[in-house]
């Protein structure tokens, strides 16, 4: 009897260098904006920063390594889920033993800490996350597990349930409906949101690639790639003051609409950066290890600074003025960086070795 093989069905995708540094200069804005709070900077950094992770997850999935969904849950397990809860377990426990070793470090009460160990599972988007950057993993895996079966669909299909779904996530946060969206989990409204991002950036990364790839060669490449940038600024920059500030994270989107124009044309903008410098190590780095980044740079913001500011006698900086900021967010991004490099080299292979990652 003839025993048939498993045919293998390559991925759509190899990895590409230009995604992860795009992912790179995507933390750089994460890490500025969550220390400098000048309204002029924010309105466009917050305009793209977060759609563009949720249309670079959307570029490196591949429906056809997924035939069954518990083989992609599964696989999220270990590359979202088991991080997620080992960062947001040590970002309790750095609380915790901050306010035992400095009295009055956090002012965390006992219910609070209940509440954020309940948050970790549940991330509603009525109550604060501790460590507040993480909302991002539940959020994306919800909009994953949703995708998983509308990758199923065609392209025109696809597109025409993910404007309704991406409507019903803007409708739920507009605060037009009694319901109340908050109470939702996994921030599942976002979610909703956010599936449109995921979704584009799924299903036009074959037209991305063959374009990054003939960009990629062409002895102007820096040139067109300017080109591509200062097209997209003179787009995005207008319509991002436009539509005012929003915060994926903190539920607020104004025009759903032009908060996705923004979020795509700024996606855009930053991957024709990302070609520009696509031998940029350093950025290369920071891209295969943004989860760290992400969960660490904000701890060290939230409950570092201020706390050896207080210790050392040194007056607090003005988050909303752009030249108290610039030390502290070189030092935020300095000991993030740090503490990332010390994860990536000895933590996480030691978690390995214990088969936790």
């Amino acid at each position: 009897m003839e025993i048939q093989q498993k045919r293998y069905v390559k991925p759509n995708t190899d990895r590409l260098d230009e995604l992860d540094i795009a992912k790179g200069i995507g933390m750089l804005f994460v890490i500025f904006a969550h220390v400098n709070y000048t309204p002029e900077l924010l309105t466009p950094i917050y305009s793209f920063h977060m759609p563009l992770f949720f249309v670079l997850a959307g570029m490196v999935y591949d429906p056809a390594k997924y035939s069954r969904l518990r083989d992609m849950i599964w696989r999220r397990w270990h590359t979202l889920i088991k991080p997620y809860l080992f960062f947001s377990l040590a970002s309790l426990a750095y609380v915790f033993l901050s306010e035992k070793l400095f009295l009055h470090a956090t002012d965390l009460k006992s219910e609070e800490y209940i509440s954020a160990f309940i948050q970790i599972f549940i991330a509603q988007g009525s109550k604060p996350v501790l460590n507040t950057p993480l909302w991002f993993v539940p959020c994306l895996f919800a909009a994953e597990l949703i995708y998983f079966f509308l990758a199923k669909l065609k392209t025109a299909a696809c597109a025409i349930v993910c404007f309704a779904l991406a409507y019903a996530g803007w409708l739920l946060q507009s605060g037009m409906l009694a319901f109340d969206h908050a109470q939702l989990p996994w921030t599942l409204d976002s979610a909703l949101y956010a599936l449109s991002f995921y979704a584009a950036g799924n299903r036009l990364f074959p037209h991305a690639k063959q374009a990054m790839e003939r960009i990629r060669n062409h002895p102007n490449r820096r040139e067109i790639c300017l080109k591509v940038l200062v097209l997209c600024m003179v787009v995005w920059l207008p319509l991002a003051k436009m539509n005012g500030k929003v915060s994926l994270g903190s539920q607020i989107l104004h025009n759903g609409f032009l908060f996705f124009l923004t979020g795509m044309i700024g996606t855009f903008a930053v991957l024709a950066v990302s070609m520009m410098l696509k031998d940029n190590r350093f950025l290369l780095w920071m891209g295969r290890n943004t989860f760290c980044l992400m969960s660490v740079h904000y701890m060290i913001r939230k409950y570092t600074i201020p706390k050896y500011y207080k210790m050392l006698g040194i007056p607090l900086y003005k988050s909303n003025i752009f030249s108290q900021t610039v030390i502290p967010v070189l030092i935020v991004f300095l000991l993030s960086v740090l503490v990332t490099l010390v994860y990536s080299t000895v933590v996480k292979k030691l978690l390995q070795r214990m088969r936790y990652l």
